[in-house]
């Protein structure tokens, strides 16, 4: 069957940049504990900052370009990230 042919691993990397819609969760979900709090915590405070102060001096253009640039780098991160789970499969 086709469902058959998905690498589990793989599907789990989707997932975590499917989460990160919310930066952070994504490594959480791959089990990289302090790297998803300290940017669900830290990380989205000071990103909502700077683009909150940045929206003034580019007339509005950073409330739009910023949080998808924001999101964009968190999911990317949280797919590459190593999957620390213990049902993932490592590579061998």
């Amino acid at each position: 069957m086709i469902m058959d042919k998905i690498d589990p691993v793989m599907n789990r990397d989707l997932t975590a940049a499917y989460l990160s819609v919310l930066p952070g969760l994504g490594h959480l979900y791959k089990h990289q504990y302090r790297t998803g709090i300290l940017i669900m915590s830290v990380g989205n405070i000071i990103a909502g900052l700077v683009i909150g102060l940045s929206v003034f001096a580019t007339l509005g253009v950073s409330a739009i370009i910023g949080p998808i640039l924001w999101i964009g780098w968190a999911a990317y991160d949280a797919y590459s990230a190593k999957d620390l789970s213990h049902r993932a499969k490592s590579p061998v």
